[in-house]
């Protein structure tokens, strides 16, 4: 389905009478762009993560955008609209006051993203989305890295964590073979220099509107802590589920049972998506929607003392407020993964867990995102 889009420059200080304005002419369906900063702490429920801000240029411009069905007549109502803008411009500054039209395709908005997102290797787990077939993904990282003539950038940083993925192979030991450390041109497309040998594992992925594909930093240094410290034994939380990739991952990797919690419903319906691509049972998941932190209904349905391992890939400040919940949820002697943690904030989180009893903590980085492994 196709739509128009309408776009109408004004400034950010004028944005509120402009909306208002479109309310009034029965639009209710809109897109606002500006460059306002985001409330601080005390105005805001999520807060304020320093992490999150973008370098914002000093401008009062702004865009209010709204759609209309392709086939519209909306001659009339354009014409409502600019009369109430010229009128508005008696009274305060709305800035040009245009209107730019174009034509929008529903299935081209919707899945632009899917440009951006391709199969690639975390150790010898292949994460390929779904619309990417497995003989498309192998051929697709084969043929990057023999043009590049060495290995992609996405394996670069996983040379050093294959030699601990490869032994937990479910597969069987006979696939795990001793090879020279040293990265050089004649690697293959799997880091071992066998390009023909595929992937011992696969991850198929579709976040949908839920964050989690992989490819971030801090989700591939999620995969291979999971991939240092699960066993069979494993029972794992994942906090902040998402997509549920690592959910996924860790039972790829051999737990026995997984949980998970997010704030956002969306991710359930992600979560049940890619556990049923990757042939997982969904028959009783045990993935809740829900504040860790201060629902107590949730709080009981995670239960206590329960997992042998959690692992959270959200905010350093929301990691911060859930230890003491995260502390409860594990059993003793757990393994505690934590990241999205941005490295100004390493030190807070390492004064958070060791407040908590946490010791034993292994740290890894990746660009400026920090990876915490540690136990109680």
């Amino acid at each position: 389905m196709k739509w128009k889009k309408y776009a109408i420059a004004t400034t950010a200080s004028a944005e509120d009478v402009v909306v208002a304005v479109l309310n009034d002419l029965d639009i209710t369906a809109i897109e606002i762009e500006d460059y306002k900063r985001v409330p601080e702490a005390e105005e805001s429920e999520g807060g304020f993560y320093e992490e999150l801000q973008p370098d914002l240029p000093d401008s009062d411009e702004a865009r209010v955008i709204f759609y209309l069905d392709e086939d519209a007549d909306d001659a009339a109502l354009l014409s409502s609209i600019r009369t109430e803008l010229d009128d508005l411009r008696g009274r305060c500054d709305i800035g040009a006051g245009t209107i730019a039209v174009s034509v929008t395709d529903e299935a081209d908005w919707r899945d632009k993203w899917k440009e951006y997102f391709h199969s690639f290797m975390i150790g010898d787990i292949l994460i390929r989305p779904s619309w990417e077939t497995r003989e498309e993904a192998m051929a697709q990282i084969a043929s990057y890295e023999q043009e590049a003539g060495t290995v992609s950038p996405e394996r670069g940083s996983e040379m050093e964590a294959d030699e601990k993925l490869n032994p937990m192979s479910s597969v069987g030991t006979e696939m795990t073979e001793q090879v020279d450390e040293t990265v050089s041109p004649k690697r293959g497309a799997w880091g071992h220099g066998l390009s023909h040998r595929p992937p011992l594992r696969e991850i198929i992925i579709d976040p949908g509107i839920s964050f989690g594909t992989g490819q971030h930093e801090t989700t591939r240094m999620c995969i291979e802590a999971l991939a240092e410290n699960v066993t069979e034994d494993s029972s794992v939380l994942d906090i902040g589920c998402g997509s549920g990739i690592l959910s996924v991952a860790a039972l790829k990797l051999g737990a026995k049972s997984v949980a998970g919690t997010d704030i956002d419903e969306a991710c359930m319906e992600s979560v049940r998506r890619n556990f049923e691509m990757n042939g997982l049972d969904t028959g009783e998941l045990d993935f809740y929607v829900g504040d860790l932190t201060k629902d107590a209904a949730l709080q009981d349905k995670v239960g206590e003392g329960r997992y042998e391992m959690v692992v959270a890939n959200i905010l350093a400040d929301i990691i911060i407020g859930m230890l003491p919940q995260m502390k409860r949820a594990m059993k003793k002697d757990g393994v505690l993964i934590l990241s999205g943690i941005i490295d100004f904030k390493e030190e807070a989180v390492l004064a958070a867990l060791t407040a908590e009893g946490f010791s034993g903590t292994d740290i890894r980085h990746n660009g400026e995102w920090v990876c915490i492994v540690a136990r109680q």
